[in-house]
């Protein structure tokens, strides 16, 4: 029994020229193999999940679910990190003359610490990985983990497999404290500085697709800092003259600016190391934060403490700042006699010759009479918010707290009143009139006025 090639091969040699072959079987052909089907995209299972608004459309059903269980947790894709490379290379985007840059051969040895909390191990390991390639061997002498009351359990298989990560054993004293181990380290070595920070030289990584979004871009040369984003790298020695960091700060915010009041006013400074550059990883928002969910109260007091210590005449501006009463402010700082000993110890400059030859752009509030909310007396329930920026054009807002203090807000040139009146939709509006004894109550009050 022939085939149906054979058959037409056999009648074709008895009945057709020799010439009409080829098409038939041509057609022959293009009629035996069907025609690629369109790939079908798999169904959405996450549509309003942000990790998947630009990524993911060639995950099955189950890798959707295991991404998202993860990005849930950790607030990144850990699905993506666990597939790249550890070892992935990141674009140079330094300036082109930092790669001419000739540093000291002779530089101090170094040990880098990594502080982590709940981060996924893929990122632990990537870190780890890209301080090793990137710091030449001779001077990397160890990197120490620190693991800040983790509860997803990363500690054992990062033991286990930190033996294949270092490669050439880290074997070093100057202490790089990283705030977290979100991070990757481009090329650059750091070159031997008081305090170095990666202030203006930071990258931020995209949590979802794991590219880099953003840089800002510092100057070629070291420049001065009034404060240390972060990252910093300090001789230990010198760290610990000064006092390291205040172990009376909570959780989280303001150990930084502390820090740069403290090593400027006590002798030392800061400088932004643009030739260094970090890539690091922001969580896709506030409640994957793993310090806490609200951070406004360790915040305040964290600043307060800061202020009680190192700005002397100027602490109020941070209770100003913050919205808070200049008396009976209700926020607990703990015991400040250790900080103000070791300020006295070191014989530390005033505040006021910090604000002055390290940070004159800050404005020092000299002439602030008072700040809060403000209200109407003629109508208890709205008061004066900044509205819509760009333009900051003063609006009418409703208002939820204040403390009484009130009087008329007048223009001395125009002698005309900041008032409030009905428009044509019934609505309270702010306007400037003829003065007709409205007066304005505001939280609080510095001098009279």
């Amino acid at each position: 029994m022939f085939s149906s090639v054979e058959s037409l091969e056999h009648r074709l040699m008895r009945e057709e020229p020799a010439a009409e072959p080829q098409n038939e079987l041509k057609e022959l052909k293009e009629v035996k193999e069907p025609k690629p089907q369109p790939k079908l995209k798999n169904k959405k299972l996450f549509p309003k999940s942000k990790l998947f608004s630009n990524w993911g459309e060639d995950l099955s059903e189950e890798e959707q679910r295991v991404a998202e269980r993860a990005f849930v947790q950790y607030g990144y894709n850990v699905f993506l990190s666990d597939r790249l490379p550890l070892n992935r290379s990141l674009p140079d985007t330094r300036n082109p003359r930092c790669a001419t840059k000739i540093y000291p051969k002779q530089l101090p040895t170094i040990s880098v610490v990594l502080i982590y909390l709940d981060e996924a191990l893929s990122i632990l390991k990537r870190a780890i990985r890209s301080i090793i390639d990137k710091t030449p061997a001779h001077l990397l002498k160890e990197i120490v983990l620190v693991d800040y009351h983790s509860t997803n359990e990363t500690q054992r298989p990062l033991n286990q497999s930190s033996e294949g990560l270092c490669g050439n054993s880290p074997s070093s004293l100057i202490c790089l404290l990283v705030r977290d181990t979100s991070m990757q380290v481009f090329p650059g070595p750091f070159s031997q500085k008081v305090i170095l920070s990666v202030r203006v030289a930071f990258f931020v990584v995209d949590p979802e697709a794991f590219v880099i979004t953003l840089e800002v871009r510092g100057l070629l040369q070291c420049s001065g800092s009034p404060t240390v984003m972060g990252i910093l790298v300090a001789d230990r020695l010198f760290l610990g003259e000064i006092g390291v960091l205040d172990k009376g700060m909570q959780i989280y915010g303001g150990e930084n600016v502390e820090l740069g009041i403290r090593v400027w006013t006590c002798g030392g400074s800061i400088e932004v190391v643009s030739c260094s550059k970090i890539a690091h990883i922001e969580r896709c928002d506030r409640a994957h934060k793993p310090y806490a969910l609200d951070l406004s109260i360790p915040l305040k007091r964290n600043a307060l403490r800061v202020a009680e210590v190192w700005m002397d005449d100027y602490k109020n501006n941070v209770l100003i700042s913050w919205n808070l009463p200049l008396k009976d402010h209700g926020i607990g700082i703990g015991d400040m006699s250790e900080r103000k000993k070791l300020r006295e110890k070191l014989k530390c400059k005033p505040f006021k010759w910090y604000l002055e030859n390290v940070y004159p752009q800050l404005d020092t509030w000299e002439d602030l009479a008072s700040y809060g909310a403000m209200r109407n007396i003629l109508s208890e329930n709205n008061l004066i918010d900044q509205g819509p920026v760009p333009g900051s054009v003063p609006i009418l807002y409703q208002c939820h707290f204040y403390s009484p203090q009130g009087q008329e807000i007048r223009n001395k040139h125009t002698n005309r009143c900041l008032e409030i009146a009905q428009g044509q939709d019934s609505y309270y509006h702010l306007v400037i009139q003829t003065c007709s004894g409205q007066h304005w109550r505001i939280q609080n009050v510095i001098k009279d006025f």
